[in-house]
């Protein structure tokens, strides 16, 4: 594991579009009873533009890594910021995959792959 978070940029990335999709579906199960989200069309705009930034990453893209860190992390601190404490369990496993989308953007795989460009 330690390996891949070091070396193999191809999995992180991977597994950050995987968690993309976790977060559609999640939003059309749990958060669907909870009136939270938007439509479904909306949200598949937002996958294919976080698709199109990690295959942009993948082409070593310092733009597009600065870009889709940007709407990594600003969901995660409006939800921090502005909700109600207790969260409900939603919000809890909504900041869970998110917290871990902005984990995998700062892995030194994915910094280096990014950062390679300038060498």
């Amino acid at each position: 594991m330690v390996r891949a978070w070091r070396d193999r940029v191809d999995w992180l990335l991977l597994a950050f579009v995987m968690l993309d999709v976790l977060t559609l579906a999640y939003s059309r199960t749990a958060g669907a009873s909870l009136n939270i989200g938007q439509p479904v069309g909306r949200q598949l705009i937002w996958v294919a533009l976080d698709c199109f930034l990690v295959w942009r990453i993948w082409r070593r893209g310092r733009i597009a890594w600065a870009v889709l860190l940007i709407l990594t992390v600003l969901p995660l601190l409006q939800i921090l910021v502005g909700a109600v404490r207790p969260f409900p369990p939603y919000l809890v496993g909504l900041l869970a995959v998110l917290a871990v989308q902005t984990a995998l953007l700062f892995s030194p795989a994915v910094r280096g792959h990014v950062q390679d460009r300038m060498r």
